[in-house]
């Protein structure tokens, strides 16, 4: 039995097992979600026919191949098992770690810190994953908590999965020190990252010789490859081969409505230089048709020696407000000692999958009855504080309702959440004696309805369209509410990542308001 089919099983066998723990009390609210699962159930037997029948045949899959908010990838092979992880921004915990068996199919798995170091604040980005002598290693960047320079820290772990060790800030010179890639030629390490970003002055990548430890720079700093034409310059990555070393990096505007960011290519018969940028840059660039914009990811190699990217990506459209999500490509040579996307110079959303009889699953539904003492690994919460606690889920649709049970404690506050920050929000939840429909922008808030508060057990529900617009109700018993006006979100996206849908509550711990949370694309 092929990995794909096991873990189609594996989906199959949770369903059911979801569907036939539906209580009579729960039926009224879980019956809508128990047929999505009957179909979702009768979906994956398709797969898995597909699975048993072509197994050697072409598949193909569609990126995004994580379809969450996930800026900034780094992969890994660890054996036959590939280990990625993403930028958290202002979300904990911070970068969130996933794993693979095809490159297609992503679980995560964990997250690379359960709590913050003590040394940052906030921002952390661009998380690089290595392995060096049997050690796992995880270099990020972050702001200082003393000062809120952007530094380079490290994390050690005798696993890919973790627990990871905190090493504290490897390099803090210069205003800013981003992005940063670690690169083994013959047994000598070398750290890149990007330098001279927020100075009046070219962005430079720099580079320096990496101690065996794997913590320690050595020797002089030098330059790589420097941004004269002023379009921007980071998210390098570098590999080698037939002689060359090549490297990969990310030019123009990053983030945003605006965002044109492409991936941009320099070879070197050295590490030292000197370096030359590949005369068809852009070598991979959005289409603005089906992908906005894409950049900032690494090279991993296949066990048979194929060569992919995986960078993150906008999509244009509604599912723009999902914000920059992972990117898989095939490279190869173009023959003349360059490297080229297999698919084309336009970042292609079908592509081959990297086995064949890949069956890519795709993600439908996210419940957690809270029950488990351990939290699941993808709820995330914001780093700073506000005057009650959050737990949000990455969105993986457009198109999806969430839904809440509460439960009946003395709490003043708990109930939905789409959440950008705590100056930015939309919530339906319990206040007092009150049900409240509330809108918060720019940290100025508006009640958009309220009805009395009902005794009994309380469900509230939302249902999204293009990603922006929600609907909102409740029901008790018999009793329910609806705010027909779609409610707008797309006032609550950031810069650097989505809004999220979650729970609220002023309780320290969300979850232990609540007894269901679910979300179903619809």
């Amino acid at each position: 039995m092929t990995c794909d089919m096991k873990k189609t099983l594996l989906s199959i066998f949770s369903a059911l097992a979801v569907i036939t723990n539906l209580s009579a009390q729960d039926a009224p609210l879980r019956l809508g979600v128990a047929m999505k699962r009957y179909v979702i159930i009768f979906l994956s037997l398709m797969m898995l026919l597909q699975a048993c029948t072509g197994g050697s045949k072409e598949t193909y899959f569609t990126n995004p191949v994580i379809p969450e908010d996930l800026a900034d990838p780094s992969v890994i092979r660890v054996g036959d098992v590939y280990y990625a992880c993403a930028s958290s921004y202002n979300w904990g915990p911070e970068f969130p770690l996933f794993k693979s068996e095809d490159l297609v199919n992503w679980e995560q798995v964990g997250n690379i810190f359960q709590t913050k170091p003590e040394w940052t604040d906030a921002g952390f980005w661009a998380p690089e994953l290595f392995e060096h002598d049997g050690r796992f290693y995880c270099y990020y960047s972050a702001g200082r908590a003393s000062d809120g320079r952007h530094c380079l820290g490290a994390a050690v772990a005798d696993f890919p999965q973790g627990p990871y060790e905190d090493m504290g800030v490897i390099l803090d010179s210069g205003t800013e020190q981003i992005d940063a890639f670690v690169f083994d030629d013959d047994g000598q390490l070398y750290i890149t990252w990007k330098a001279h970003g927020l100075d009046d002055c070219p962005i430079e990548i720099a580079c320096s010789r990496l101690n065996d430890d794997g913590v320690t720079l050595e020797g002089e700093v030098f330059t790589i490859l420097r941004d004269d034409e002023r379009l921007g310059m980071e998210g390098q990555c570098m590999f080698k081969r037939d002689g060359w070393y090549y490297m990969l990096y990310s030019a123009k505007t990053c983030c945003g409505p605006g965002s044109d960011y492409d991936v941009r290519l320099a070879r070197s018969r050295s590490i030292e230089g000197e370096w030359e940028k590949c005369p068809s840059n852009p070598v991979l660039a959005g289409d603005r048709i089906e992908v906005q914009s894409l950049g900032h990811g690494t090279t991993v190699e296949t066990p048979d020696g194929r060569l992919f990217y995986l960078c993150h990506a906008y999509i244009p459209g509604e599912e723009f407000y999902l914000s920059r999500r992972p990117f898989l490509s095939e490279l190869g040579s173009d023959g003349q000692g360059w490297i080229r996307c297999m698919t084309g110079a336009h970042a292609a959303i079908s592509q081959k999958t990297p086995f064949k009889g890949t069956v890519q699953l795709i993600k439908t539904s996210s419940t957690d009855t809270f029950e488990s003492a351990v939290r699941d690994p993808s709820w995330t919460c914001p780093v700073s504080d506000g005057s009650f606690q959050v737990l949000c889920k990455r969105p993986f649709s457009v198109n999806y309702e969430v839904s809440a049970c509460l439960k009946q404690d003395e709490e003043p506050l708990k109930g939905l959440i789409f959440f950008g920050s705590f100056g930015d929000y939309v919530s339906l939840a319990a206040e007092g004696d009150r049900i409240v429909l509330r809108s918060v922008v720019g940290n100025v808030s508006e009640t958009l309805k309220s009805w009395p508060l009902p005794q009994g057990d309380l469900i509230l529900s939302a249902a999204v369209q293009g990603a922006v617009t929600a609907t909102f109700s409740w029901r008790c018993g018999e009793e329910t509410g609806r705010f027909g006006d779609g409610v707008g979100l797309s006032q609550l996206m950031r810069w650097d990542s989505c809004f999220r849908p979650g729970i609220c509550s002023s309780a320290a711990d969300p979850a232990k308001s609540f007894s269901e949370f679910s979300i179903v694309s619809q």
